[in-house]
């Protein structure tokens, strides 16, 4: 990479000598505007302590969970608090994911007790289902989760298993996976992110092989890309990933700090 160039602006001012840096000039392009924002950092109603994911219902609210205790609810074109409910447990840990079913309620991968909790929109507690372990059907560290438009959960786990399975809602019944802990084909190290695009296939941002892999409803590898870096087209620790309006795949990567867009 060239130096910059230095402007040296000779100014005398009170006998100290002021060095300007000439810095290049931003690409050009349509200005960008924030249309909206709310939240102060806080532990009260209303309030956000590191907030971590954030859930739109298409309907005007979303659910946002944060380093706390609590699942929040707001209207998102006032910001308006409307209620928040407590989590049972996080003396282990916080969850990190929450989904929609069909039917408008939550599920929520409870990431440090091997469970996942189904939620009415109110905050009710409707059920839960998982146990600790390694053992298929049973669940470790479980992070990013799906409803698919057949009505299974598909649930990504990392922490030494690296694998998605499948469950039957709303029991959790579980009804098989795949993958493993690897750099292969089909194989996962640090699964984030999980989505059903309009293919009907799943994509999962594979995080620490920076790629992501793509794979039929029922799990068979159809194809992967991307590779280390940060050049445009490499990806670096993709951590989350969906499709917007237009279709794309939209990818949010952590190495990179970055969201990149892909057909």
């Amino acid at each position: 990479m060239k130096p910059l160039a230095v402007l040296l602006a000779l100014a005398v001012l009170g006998g100290w000598l002021f060095f300007r840096p000439v810095l290049p000039a931003l690409p050009s392009g349509p200005p960008a505007y924030v249309l909206a924002s709310f939240g102060v950092q806080g532990l009260g109603d209303g309030q956000l302590n590191t907030p971590r994911c954030v859930l739109p219902d298409g309907k005007g609210i979303c659910y946002v969970l944060d380093l706390s205790d609590r699942v929040q609810v707001f209207e998102i074109a006032t910001g308006k608090f409307l209620r928040l409910w407590r989590l049972p447990d996080v003396r282990q840990g916080r969850p990190e994911r929450l989904t929609l079913g069909k039917d408008g309620t939550l599920w929520v991968a409870d990431t440090h007790y091997g469970q996942v909790l189904h939620y009415a929109s109110d905050g009710t507690l409707l059920g839960k289902f998982g146990q600790e372990g390694r053992q298929p059907g049973q669940m470790h560290y479980p992070l990013a989760l799906e409803v698919l438009a057949d009505g299974r959960l598909a649930l990504s786990e990392y922490g030494g298993d690296d694998r998605v399975q499948f469950f039957e809602l709303p029991a959790g019944k579980f009804l098989g996976g795949f993958g493993g802990p690897g750099s292969g084909p089909g194989q996962f190290m640090r699964p984030q992110g999980l989505t059903q695009g309009p293919d009907g296939n799943l994509y999962l941002a594979d995080s620490a092989n920076h790629r992501i892999q793509v794979f039929s409803p029922d799990g068979k590898l159809l194809r992967s890309f991307g590779e280390p870096g940060i050049a445009t087209g490499k990806l670096s620790y993709p951590h989350d990933l969906g499709f917007d309006r237009a279709g794309r795949l939209v990818v949010c990567e952590y190495g990179a700090h970055r969201l990149s867009f892909w057909t």
